[in-house]
């Protein structure tokens, strides 16, 4: 398989990703409003069981708090990145 295949191949994989990724916030949604409306967090259908959770994510942010501690218990996670555009 030569790389242009491949790249071609991820290239259409990644349009389907977003569209399909536009259709799940719109389903998301369309089902929160239904939620909020019924005053509920959980949904049982004869098929499907939803649960809504709250989730909190702490962090450390560099401005919010003095450099020595930043320096402290900050961590550094490195990964590759990969952009790729269809020209």
């Amino acid at each position: 398989m030569d790389i242009n295949s491949v790249l071609e191949k991820w290239s259409k994989a990644k349009e389907q990703k977003t569209y399909y990724e536009k259709q799940c916030d719109q389903y998301k949604e369309a089902v929160e409003n239904y939620m909020n409306k019924k005053n509920k967090n959980v949904i049982e259908t004869n098929e499907f069981v939803l649960t809504k959770r709250y989730n909190t994510r702490l962090h450390l942010s560099k401005n919010n708090v003095p450099e020595d501690i930043y320096k402290k218990y900050s961590t550094r996670i490195t990964y590759n990145t990969y952009h790729l555009k269809k020209i």
